[in-house]
Formats: C-alpha cells, structure tokens, sequence
C-alpha cells in the first residue's frame, strides 16, 4: 500500500467523514471511494465537488482540472495516485467485493479500511 492509499485508510477510521451511499459523495455523506477522492482533493489541490444537478438524490461530481469527472468510480488520476488498479477496486473478503459495494451495503468505514489493507497491505 501506498504512502497515499495509507492517508486515506486513517481518513476512514478518523470519524470526520460520514458514510454515503450511492455515490462517491452526497449531501449525507462520502462513499469510501469519495473519501479517496477528498484525500487526493486535500493533498494535490486538485479537484473539487460540483453538484450533479441532474440527481436529485443530492450526489456531487467530482471534476478534475482537465475537465473529466464521475459521480460514481475513481476517476483514472486518482486511481493512479492512490496506488489502485480500477475506477472500483476489489477487495478481498474471504471472497471478492468492491469497494462501492462494501460501501453500499453498509460495511463501517473502519472494516472497509480493514479490507483495503488485507487487499493492498498495511
């Protein structure tokens, strides 16, 4: 695991993010993956939440400088950032789920981070 990918397992055990679901952020709260993407946000100054007008769920895009960005996946500069290989890593919980799964299923943050580390190492 990354230097970076590391920063954001803390950011998923500090209780500053609440869990969302159905996207990478919403008005209620970050999907594991939009914690990833708030890290990347934080660390390179690069990015920024724009509402998705067009959801009425409240969910926001997360828009990179070259004008690319998703509601939903890792956008491939992040991915690449955080050390990961797809829009929606898969993590290893005796079986396989990705990580929006976990998520959306309600996995806690904490175990979420449990599993990115059993995946990617500690």
């Amino acid at each position: 695991m990354n230097a970076n990918l590391r920063k954001c397992m803390k950011d998923l055990r500090s209780g500053e993010f609440p869990q969302g679901l159905g996207a990478l952020r919403t008005k209620r709260g970050y999907c594991c993956l939009g914690v990833i993407c708030e890290r990347y946000r934080r660390e390179t100054g690069k990015g920024s939440w724009e509402p998705n007008t067009g959801d009425p769920g409240g969910a926001y895009v997360f828009r990179l400088p070259s004008g690319t960005g998703d509601t939903m996946l890792l956008p491939g500069e992040v991915q690449k950032w955080a050390g990961l290989t797809g829009a929606n890593p898969r993590l290893s919980k005796g079986e396989f789920i990705s990580a929006a799964t976990a998520n959306d299923h309600e996995v806690p943050f904490p175990e979420i981070a449990d599993l990115f580390e059993a995946t990617y190492g500690a």
